[in-house]
């Protein structure tokens, strides 16, 4: 058995450990609780760059929609534009290798006369030279 003297140190040796451990305890759980923490925010920032994808996947997708329909819509106009650049050209007519000194006008009534073809300045909207490209050039 042991003797009061002994038994007050050794309760106090045990009332020591017991604090030590208690401040080592309080310690890591405080460790743990900032790795909690760390890893929770983590966690959020990962659900939020998670979350950025997604919206910016679904950007993506209506952005590429858009650009099909442009595109569509762009050839749609472009074949437009030509048919009516073709409309526009329906009732011209090129002469080549009329003499240029002489007045337009005058040298199309003249050809209407050579195929039996009555050509009156009514009949033309327009009427004027365009160069073309010499031989060999």
């Amino acid at each position: 058995m042991l003797k009061g003297g002994d038994r007050c140190k050794k309760l106090r040796d045990l009332q020591k450990l017991f604090e030590d451990f208690k401040k080592d305890f309080c310690a890591e759980m405080c460790e743990l609780k900032d790795g909690i923490f760390f890893c929770t925010d983590i966690c959020t920032d990962v659900k939020d760059t998670a979350t950025d994808i997604k919206n910016l996947r679904l950007e993506t997708q209506e952005l590429l929609r858009q650009n099909i329909e442009l595109r569509e819509e762009n050839k749609r106009l472009y074949e437009r534009c030509d048919e009516l650049e073709q409309y526009k050209r329906l009732n011209n007519l090129e002469v080549k290798g009329a003499p240029e000194e002489r007045d337009p006008m005058t040298v199309l009534q003249k050809i209407g006369e050579a195929v039996g073809e009555s050509i009156d300045a009514t009949d033309i909207n327009i009427c004027h030279w365009v160069s073309t490209p010499k031989a060999g050039a």
